[in-house]
């Protein structure tokens, strides 16, 4: 052989045997190698190792794409379970571990959560096992605080991370799933991060933890606890463990290794996920939770005019559920009239902010609610407008109850008035009433002027009713309040009326429509309310008329009132006018010849003292209907409270 040949076939053999140290074989004299055989034996063992290096090389890639699928399932995962399970299920269908360890971190208990999984007969069993990070001891306790990936001999862990399967298990790989947060051991106070260590305070303060004991930088603070304080820390990075075994006969190589490191991270990622999702989760559940329990009604609106909060106050006003609002052009809640002046489009496209605009809200059954709207824009971090949030409260509750207070400063005076009237009247007219008597005794029985004594003493009587009347409302009976069926009221105050209903000849039906509880009420008196109404329905129809009696609850609930039973006594008469409408309640104002005016106002007392409202629709030509409502057991304590 030439010597140029010989010279290049040792070149070529220190590059074999750089690549033989690469795959780890072991170093080979070729010191003898002459002829041609032992050349072709050199190549025929490197062809081979090329062949092994290929398939292994294919088999990683393989391991990789499995990998790669693995983590993208992990990061879809919204449960730290889901997680887990999808680690161990890759790496024993893949990597081909038989037992493996997965832990996660619970901080509320401060506690390492998990357990061992491991195939049996291509079956998965899995061993629930939980300990304390804080009972941790030697090259364990080492490795968890280090958060560096450590293989240590069996003994040296012992049954600390739970029973074995396995025989003949030599070795573990604990690898600690870590945050990506940089962190630092707390030992002293200038290596804290004190603007994230909630144990950390200002001197003189007491820790969060435990009130009674100083933070643990402070004098006096006992430094065995402060790795607890640790671990309960959401700046604490150990976020879990995984724990691979080894034998004597397979040992982790370089490569599982690095998949195992990998796989630890993309865990760590998923687990850090998940608690800034729980995080977010509890957020949004306080948010919904807020808006729910507004007694404002809230919607919010995008840049285009589009719903994107609707809560439940504004469904209940508008009549629109959630679901028809959310995603539609606010336009459908500005009536047409408004369309140019709605605080909502000033403040969407003139971005004008309004405070306590008096306006009104279209409603889904048609017609509209009067309200008083707040607009506001709603603004990121650096002032760019994101959208506009507009709040209204429903101002019907608030003008009943302005109505209600002026129909009732108006009342009171009259009251004070016929009160007075009332006394002035009772001396002179007992002294008229003394003096007719006295004429009757003159005049007898008979005679030209019995009959004219008769009259003026029925007349005189009638005016002492009247009185009465006024002196009843002046001074009003006290309510005996009892649990009582309205619907039994009104049965006996039809009894009362049957002789005037036969004798008009009119169409009286009574109905209930469902089941109205018990009331609290003076049964008397409510009776005495029911018989003024419908009196007064029979003497507003003509002969063969029509009187309806409807007694239900009330079942629009949308105006801000609480639930109750309504009476209702409808008539087909010739109705009362505008005019007349807001005079029916007070004292004296009658339209008929022979009425006293005071039925309706002593009504309007009893159902007021009961907590209820009595109120009138009418129409001239189209009847009347008067209403009484009052309120189901319960209603009234809170009313009168």
């Amino acid at each position: 052989m030439r010597q140029e040949t010989r010279q290049d076939i040792a070149r070529l053999l220190e590059r074999v045997e750089e690549v033989r140290s690469l795959l780890s074989l072991e170093p080979k004299d070729y010191s003898a190698l002459e002829d041609e055989a032992q050349l072709v034996g050199l190549c025929s063992e490197l062809v081979e190792a090329l062949e092994t290096t290929r398939r292994g090389l294919i088999e990683t890639n393989t391991k990789l794409s499995a990998l790669r699928e693995t983590a993208e399932g992990m990061l879809s995962a919204v449960r730290p379970e889901e997680a887990t399970q999808t680690v161990r299920s890759y790496m024993h269908r893949v990597l081909g571990f038989e037992e493996i360890g997965l832990w996660v971190m619970n901080r509320e208990n401060g506690t390492l959560e998990g357990g061992w999984s491991r195939v049996v007969h291509d079956e998965r069993e899995s061993l629930e096992h939980s300990f304390a990070p804080l009972e941790a001891e030697g090259e364990l306790k080492s490795t968890l605080w280090s958060m560096q990936t450590t293989t240590v001999s069996r003994d040296e862990i012992g049954n600390q991370l739970g029973p074995w399967r396995f025989e003949g298990v030599s070795e573990v790989t604990i690898v600690p799933l870590v945050s990506s947060r940089q962190w630092l051991p707390c030992k002293e106070v200038k290596k804290c991060i004190r603007q994230e260590c909630r144990a950390y305070f200002a001197e003189g303060t007491f820790c969060w933890e435990t009130p009674s004991t100083l933070c643990f930088h402070e004098k006096g603070f006992d430094m065995s606890r402060r790795e607890e304080f640790c671990l309960r820390c959401d700046v604490f990075p150990l976020l879990g463990l995984m724990v691979l075994e080894s034998t004597e006969s397979k040992k982790l190589s370089a490569v599982e290794l690095s998949m195992v490191e990998s796989l630890a991270y993309n865990v760590s990622r998923v687990l850090e996920s998940n608690r800034l999702y729980g995080v977010l989760e509890v957020g949004e559940e306080f948010r919904a939770g807020i808006l729910r329990c507004m007694g404002e009604c809230l919607v919010a609106l995008d840049l285009d005019g589009r719903v994107v909060t609707f809560n439940r106050m504004a469904e209940a006003v508008t009549g629109f559920g959630v679901d028809e609002a959310v995603g539609r052009e606010a336009s459908f809640l500005v009536p047409s009239e408004q369309k140019d002046e709605s605080p909502i489009h000033m403040a969407l496209r003139q971005g004008a902010e309004m405070s306590s605009v008096v306006t009104s809200v279209a409603r889904r059954s048609g017609g509209t609610v009067p309200v008083r709207m707040t607009t506001r824009l709603l603004q990121d971090g650096r002032g760019y407008v994101n959208g506009v949030i507009a709040t209204f409260t429903d101002e019907r509750p608030a003008r009943r109850v302005e109505a209600k207070m002026r129909q009732l400063d108006r009342l009171a005076a009259l009251g004070r008035f016929a009160s007075s009237v009332a006394h002035e009247l009772r001396n002179p007219l007992s002294g008229i009433a003394a003096g007719i008597q006295y004429m009757k005794k003159q005049v007898g029985d008979r005679g030209p002027h019995a009959d004219n004594v008769g009259f003026l003493l029925r007349e005189i009587a009638r005016l002492e009713k009247i009185i009465d009347d006024l002196l009843k409302i002046t001074h009003p009976q006290e309510l005996i309040l009892s649990e009582a069926s309205l619907a039994d009221v009104v049965e006996r105050a039809l009894k009362c009326l049957a002789p005037n209903v036969s004798a008009r000849g009119v169409d009286l039906d009574f109905s209930v429509k469902g089941t109205v509880p018990d009331i609290k009420m003076d049964v008397d008196q409510m009776q005495q309310v029911v018989i003024n109404l419908v009196k007064n329905a029979l003497e507003a129809v003509d002969e063969a008329g029509r009187v309806t009696i409807e007694l239900g609850l009330k079942e629009d609930e949308t105006d801000g009132t609480a639930p109750a039973a309504v009476l209702t006594v409808t008539d087909s008469g010739a109705g009362i006018t505008k005019a007349d409408l807001e005079r029916v309640f007070e004292p004296f104002f009658t339209t008929k010849a022979t009425g006293t005016g005071l039925g309706l106002f002593i009504s309007h007392d009893i159902v007021q003292r009961h907590a209820g409202e009595l109120t009138v629709t009418s129409e001239p030509d189209k009847g009347s209907c008067f209403r009484v409502q009052l309120p189901l057991p319960g209603q009234a304590e809170q009313q009168g409270a």
